[in-house]
């Protein structure tokens, strides 16, 4: 009996019977690994599960062929290292004058050219020593008869070497762990597999002991190691003409390719989607194909249809490469890509991978020399296929990394995961059945890569909310898992049902489908921190790179994008949020059958430049923002409020027919700087509430002061139709509120309680939304509220020269206003952060351009600081602007010392 150590496990192999077995004794102390035993890889230690092989190569040969091994052809119980390029093709035949492992016209061409000789040659095959007739019969007879297959087998392999699988033969193998920091290749660009390969990840226990963090039991390509596999090319899903319950045959717009008897299509459940029920769903198998119809092996259970102008897709799911589990139920395989590997993955099927689970997240913890603190059960980052921080060859062109055509289905928590990975392109590939989200950019480190024509569906996920969970070994869940307020707590990513989730935005994500999830999209850029992104192609970003500020969007394209039969197409928060100003674009994006188009929240300005959008609930929910805009010819059709915004906004060249509301514009919780809402050309299917101008119903609001004028041109279409709209509740006699439970020190509301909008005006130059309803006012069809012409002054007057004399404890201020206007000073003993301070000296009694205040009974030898608010006789504010324009500045003094 021959004794193998490594840490934590001994093997005992048993050469009588030329088999192996397992069994796992804890070594104390435990020490941590080194040399040999691990390998560095995406700036973790990656076990070497391979440390101590049993069958080595010793030449390039067969993977069947016993003159390849050390030791015999490797079967399920070897740990297996290849050194030299092994083939994984069917034993050579006789008639295999080529040695390719396969007959072939390539063998036939051979022994053409040595017909007639009558000396041994190599067209010699039944050895009477001549090339004749006789051979060719042999060589025929394999050419024409039943396919050959190969399957291989080992517990664990690594390539240091080169593994390749045949190309026009039926080859699989079942292996454990497979560690490639060589090349692993089942076909090329230049010769794809044109008959069928697979690799089976086996279904065994994971030994927690020596591999505590659980990366083994799959694919593991590190180093400066090369992945290529390239299979046959399809359509990878294509639009439904029509596809009714009952039906054996589905019709689409256009002729498929690749689309083969026995392969199985996904389509999705395209009714209008309020909730997270997409029970008509289903996947059936092609029977035929004739150009744009698909015959079925079996009836259709549902219908799938459109929304009268949009109609769903059918997805393709087959491949003739595949890399699956062996036991979807047992301990499922998974892929890893990592460091300055070579990854280039066109046209596989990876399917039941994945180990990592939707639920909360429970990593293991190692101590400070490698002792077990904790295993966990849902260890982070074993993922269907993750591409983890892979930043690809040194040197190269194009893409850093290829993922092209593929199928990833039925996997656990996300099933594309790209972490810390730039200059890639994601393209044209199918993910269906995620339990947590679809493809996901993981930290916002991500830079540079394209995300384009690939089709997402089946993501139902936890429909928590966005933000995450906490971390932690217990479950701390947060909210109550609806998700009409998606945005919760820190820490746990992905789990919520997003077909696309990115952290940050730096990535191009172009012309994907999205449909049945529970989310669209989630871009989450709240709470981020500072990212090293790479300077340039292949840059590690451990060297080369520069810093991204936090929540700032840096070479972002989304455009043309579409989501259906969902709830709600886009949860995105944070966007663009350190660039004061910045600008958030969405082009051409598509949505329809879903209830909601957009909740966001912590954003600057969200932008729709054309764009179609049919649903039944709210085209935007505004959240805390800045600003939304609309442009290009966006539709938006069906929804019981389009357009909803509180802040500043820009509706442009877009038409709007909703059941309720087209455009809302609701006075809540805005900042203290004057505001506009700028309504240019857009145009209304009637006359029925079409620009809304109303005070919040569902918020409190923060401050009823600060000016938002709400601005039409062109109403309609009808160009030089142009009008103010007010409030009912900017009217003269309306009494302001006080203020309610929320409100904050700082906060602007009525200063004094019971005043009406007029008496507010003639003592503080304050009304509701800044400006009093004027007495011209009038009523029209299709506006709630009032309208007035559109004055020629809007802007505010222009606050210089200020000074400040302090004497003992009072302080007289000065200043300067470019027009006449009325004067407000708030001030306060600290500086405060919110919109406005607490004491307030009353406005001047007249328009002046000359301002003074005097200030007594302040604090001796203290700090103050104060506010210059300045209102013309229109209602136009300003004053301490800072120089964003968002908010005011401070200014700053010094009592004298007693």
């Amino acid at each position: 009996m021959l004794l193998l150590r490594r840490p934590h496990l001994r093997y005992i192999r048993d050469v009588s019977q030329m088999r192996m077995r397992k069994f796992f004794e804890l070594l104390e102390p435990r020490l941590p690994m080194h040399g040999d035993d691990v390998f560095e890889a995406g700036h973790e230690q990656i076990p070497n599960y391979v440390q101590a092989p049993d069958t080595v190569t010793v030449r390039d040969g067969n993977w069947f062929d016993p003159g390849t091994w050390s030791n015999g052809v490797p079967n399920e119980f070897s740990d297996v290292r290849v050194d030299h390029h092994v083939v994984i093709a069917p034993e050579p035949q006789r008639g295999d004058l080529t040695g390719d492992g396969h007959v072939n016209s390539e063998d036939y061409l051979l022994w053409l050219a040595g017909f007639g000789s009558s000396t041994p040659a190599q067209g010699d095959v039944n050895g009477d020593g001549a090339v004749d007739m006789f051979d060719l019969r042999i060589i025929v007879d394999a050419w024409l008869g039943p396919p050959t297959s190969a399957i291989a087998s080992a517990e664990d392999v690594l390539v240091e070497g080169k593994l390749s699988f045949a190309a026009d033969s039926a080859t699989s193998l079942y292996v454990q762990t497979l560690t490639v920091r060589g090349s692993l290749e089942i076909g090329t660009a230049q010769r794809p597999i044109e008959a069928s390969a697979e690799v089976v990840f086996r279904d065994a226990p994971i030994d927690v002991e020596f591999d505590p963090q659980q990366f083994g039991h799959g694919l593991l390509v590190i180093g400066t190691g090369s992945l290529s596999v390239n299979g046959r090319d399809n359509t990878p899903f294509a639009r439904v003409a029509q596809a009714s319950a009952g039906s054996l045959t589905l019709e689409l717009a256009e002729p498929v390719e690749g689309w083969l008897p026995g392969d199985q299509l996904f389509l999705p459940d395209s009714r209008p989607q309020g909730s997270r029920d997409f029970s008509e769903a289903e996947t059936v198998t092609i029977a035929g194909v004739n150009g744009a119809q698909v015959i079925l092996a079996a009836p259709l259970r549902f219908s799938h249809e459109g929304d009268g102008v949009n109609l769903p897709h059918a997805a393709h799911l087959g491949g003739n490469i595949v890399f699956r589990s062996e036991n979807p139920a047992g301990v499922r395989g998974h892929i890893l890509v990592s460091d300055r590997s070579k990854v280039d993955v066109r046209d596989a099927v990876f399917a039941d991978l994945g180990r990592t689970t939707f639920e909360q997240l429970d990593n293991t913890h190692l101590g400070p020399t490698g002792q077990i603190l904790h295993v966990g059960d849902n260890q982070t980052g074993r993922y269907a296929f993750h591409i983890h921080h892979l930043y690809g060859p040194a040197q190269s062109e194009g893409p850093q990394f290829t993922f092209s055509g593929n199928v990833i289905r039925d996997g656990k928590k996300w099933g594309l995961a790209v972490h810390d990975s730039h200059f890639g392109l994601i393209e044209e590939n199918v993910v269906v059945g995620m339990d947590g989200s679809g493809i996901v950019f993981e930290d916002g480190s991500e830079y540079g890569n394209t995300l384009r024509g690939n089709y997402i569906a089946l993501v139902r996920g936890s429909g928590e909310g966005v933000q995450g969970r906490a971390r932690g070994l217990e479950p701390r869940l947060a909210g109550d898992g609806s998700p009409h307020d998606p945005f919760r707590t820190e820490g746990d990513h992905g789990h919520e049902g997003a077909g696309i989730w990115a952290r940050g935005m730096s990535n191009h994500i172009i012309d994907n489908v999205i449909a049945n999830a529970t989310f669209g999209s989630v871009l989450w850029s709240r709470f981020q921190g500072s990212e090293r992104l790479p300077l340039f192609p292949g840059a590690d970003t451990r060297e080369d790179f520069f810093l991204e500020k936090p929540g700032q969007q840096l070479g972002h394209d989304f455009a043309g994008n579409e989501f259906y039969a969902l709830p709600l197409a886009a949860a995105w928060q944070g966007l663009s949020q350190e660039t004061p100003g910045g600008r958030f674009v969405t082009r051409d994006m598509r949505a329809w059958n879903v209830r909601d188009v957009l909740r966001t929240s912590y954003s600057q300005v969200i932008r729709f430049e054309g764009g179609d959008f049919r649903g039944t609930g709210l085209f935007i929910h505004p959240g805390h923002n800045k600003s939304f805009e609309i442009d290009g010819g966006a539709r938006v059709i069906g929804f019981e409020v389009g357009f909803h915004t509180h802040n500043v906004g820009y509706v442009g060249d877009a038409y709007f027919d909703c059941t309720k509301v087209d455009i809302a514009i609701e006075y809540e919780r805005t900042e203290a700087f004057q505001r506009q809402i700028v309504i240019n050309g857009a145009r209304f299917s009637d006359d029925h509430n079409n620009i809304v101008y109303r005070m919040n119903d569902y918020f409190n609001v923060r401050s009823y002061t600060a000016p938002l004028d709400v601005l039409v041109y062109n109403y309609n279409g009808v160009a030089g139709d142009d009008f103010q709209v007010w409030m009912n509740d900017q009217r003269a006699d309306y009494v302001m509120p006080t203020g309610n439970e929320t409100v904050q020190r700082g906060e602007r509301i009525s200063p004094e309680a019971g005043l009406a909008n007029e008496a507010l005006w003639e003592k503080y130059r304050m009304t509701l939304a800044g400006k009093l309803l004027p007495k011209e006012a009038r009523q029209r069809q299709g506006i709630n509220g009032w309208v007035t012409p559109i004055p020629n002054d809007l802007q505010g007057p222009l606050v210089t020269d200020v000074t400040v004399t302090v004497t003992g404890t009072t302080a007289t201020i000065r200043w300067t206003t470019d027009e006449p206007s009325y004067s407000l000073v708030e001030y306060d003993g600290e500086e405060i952060t919110l919109e406005a301070y607490t004491n307030l000296l009353p406005a001047a009694a007249s328009l002046k351009t000359e301002h003074e205040t005097t200030i007594a009974g302040l604090k001796p030898d203290t700090d103050y600081y104060f506010l210059i608010r300045v209102v013309d006789e229109l209602g136009n504010l300003g004053g301490d602007l800072s120089l964003s324009g968002l908010t005011y500045r401070a200014r700053r003094f010094r009592t004298a010392i007693e």
